[in-house]
């Protein structure tokens, strides 16, 4: 009975060094064909975003013109009377989000409504490399143990150093 359960054992762990040792051939064959490759992956995201200005103040005005608009007076036909209307020119600006001129008489902005574009560009380069020689892992096995103080063969697992040969 008691050879029985060693020899299972014995048998779980070969397979699972088959397997172990399957997964590390494959994963050494993707490595060896994308070795000093690089991937790079490229995203990019537009965005339009709402900016909203209610009341803006004005930053700078000038007049730029004068028209001298007739008004006829009503007691006297041939008297004509000019008034000047002065024609201005308003400049609302804030950083660099916005800049509107408004001309015209006694002019004014209400409002504004500014949609400005926002790209972000995301780049993930993924460069393979060589995976090390040496590493730490847990091993799996069979080897020789002091039991009841003789030396037999027995399945071991520890922890070790080991070095890669392919």
């Amino acid at each position: 009975m008691k050879n029985y359960k060693l020899w299972l054992i014995a048998g779980l762990v070969f397979i699972g060094l088959i397997i172990w040792l399957n997964i590390a051939l494959y994963k050494i064959r993707e490595y060896k064909s994308n070795e000093g490759r690089v991937i790079r992956d490229t995203t990019i995201v537009v965005k339009l975003d709402t900016v909203k200005i209610t009341k803006p103040i004005y930053v700078s005005q000038k007049t730029t013109d004068t028209l001298l608009v007739p008004i006829t007076d009503t007691l006297r036909q041939n008297d004509t009377l000019y008034l000047p209307i002065p024609i201005t020119q308003k400049e609302y600006a804030k950083d660099s989000l916005y800049k509107v001129l408004v001309s015209g008489y006694k002019p004014n902005l209400d409002y504004i409504e500014v949609y400005p574009k926002t790209i972000t560009n995301t780049i993930t380069n993924t460069v393979y490399r060589k995976p090390s020689k040496i590493g730490f892992g847990l091993t799996a096995g069979y080897g020789m143990a002091l039991i009841d103080g003789q030396v037999k063969l027995a399945p071991t697992i520890s922890a070790g150093v080991f070095y890669r040969f392919w």
